[in-house]
């Protein structure tokens, strides 16, 4: 489900609904906004403070404090601007790019699954098909990406290989951040949760298996 924000609204409630000090202090008071206090420019407009809030809000995943915290301290203005979600759209195979798809749960296929949160947040994921690749071995990329942001913000690009005789890796080809963790697993009870980070040279790789190795008769 992505969320699509009314930001016209949002900044008018905060515009009409307070005044610079009391804005101030939501800063000062939540610690995902002290930034914003603490590195206040000389001059700075009340509508400057308003578009910072909305900015940090959005991008570090926390609108809802703002709505809390505007709700409480003002419930009749809170009340008047609504709505603040444009519209709530549930992704499909339709909503997507043709060569891409979202893929339930995170499950690849092989009984492969991966998982990660970025921000507190879990991530969706969105894969192209299996594709053959080479001799017994078949390749399946794509991305993981918040669903408050959109398939557009991709927080974490992979390519996966698996080969017929149960031996795959994982290739991540590009995160948003060296410090979060992709977790995956396989039916056959491997599970990892780890750091995988692109820039490191040679580039990180992890390396599985999909299914039992078969004993020789």
């Amino acid at each position: 489900m992505t969320e699509y924000y009314n930001f016209q609204n949002i900044r008018n409630l905060l515009m009409e609904g307070f005044d610079m000090e009391e804005l101030l202090t939501f800063c000062f008071d939540f610690e995902d906004f002290r930034f914003i206090y603490s590195n206040r420019p000389p001059n700075q407009t009340k509508n400057d403070l308003v578009r910072a809030i909305i900015d940090r809000g959005y991008q570090r995943l926390r609108m809802e404090i703002i709505f809390d915290w505007a709700k409480q301290a003002s419930p009749i203005r809170y009340e008047q601007h609504l709505p603040y979600l444009k519209s709530e759209v549930t992704t499909t195979k339709e909503t997507l790019d043709l060569s891409f798809s979202l893929v339930e749960n995170g499950n690849l296929g092989y009984g492969i699954t991966i998982s990660e949160w970025y921000l507190g947040v879990n991530l969706l994921t969105v894969a192209a098909n299996w594709v053959s690749y080479g001799e017994k071995r078949f390749v399946r990329s794509g991305w993981l990406y918040t669903p408050q942001w959109g398939q557009e913000h991709a927080i974490t690009f992979f390519k996966l290989h698996v080969y017929e005789d149960g031996h795959a890796y994982i290739h991540i080809v590009d995160t948003a951040d060296p410090v979060h963790y992709v977790q995956l697993e396989t039916s056959i009870g491997y599970k990892v949760e780890r750091q995988l980070h692109y820039n490191l040279y040679p580039t990180e790789i992890l390396f599985f298996h999909w299914k039992e190795e078969q004993s020789e008769v």
